[in-house]
């Protein structure tokens, strides 16, 4: 038997959650091998059905964007974690360490507090701004402001 601490899988996720689980393809892993972080591609009946999904240790977040997008954006962020969630139905969470009700697989689990998310994102998007002054960087700009602005963060 499992230890008691493990919840059942069906306990953690919905039934749509379940399906995507057991039919994505792994596209992309954070490079901190093993921790988690995952962009899953997810194979619709039609190139329009495609989904993408960021996974943070259990928490799955559908992205926003078609694949050719993602691709773009991926360009972008120059291989960087964590622009995806700017693309995604997702709220910072307050500035606090995260209790045991984090392991229902719905709150971000990387960082001790993603209320800090905008500003870190904001610090690699100068960064990369200054190192590729071609690249147009004032959309990401736009989303960080909005996620920073709005605690309930924006729908897609």
């Amino acid at each position: 038997n499992p230890p008691e601490f493990w919840e059942p899988i069906e306990e953690l996720y919905t039934t749509e959650e379940l399906d995507v689980l057991q039919s994505v393809r792994i596209l992309e892993e954070h490079p901190a091998y093993g921790d988690s972080v995952l962009v899953l591609f997810y194979p619709g009946e039609t190139a329009a059905d495609d989904r993408l999904y960021f996974q943070d240790r259990g928490a799955l977040h559908r992205l926003h964007l078609d694949l050719y997008e993602y691709t773009r954006a991926l360009c972008d962020w120059k291989g960087l974690f964590y622009w995806q969630l700017l693309f995604a139905d997702f709220r910072p969470a307050a500035d606090h360490e995260f209790g045991p009700e984090s392991l229902s697989g719905r709150a971000l689990l990387n960082c001790s507090s993603t209320s800090r998310l905008p500003d870190q994102l904001q610090r690699c998007l100068k960064i990369l701004s200054d190192l590729f002054p071609d690249t147009d960087y004032a959309p990401y700009a736009e989303r960080i402001a909005a996620l920073r602005g709005n605690p309930d963060f924006l729908r897609v």
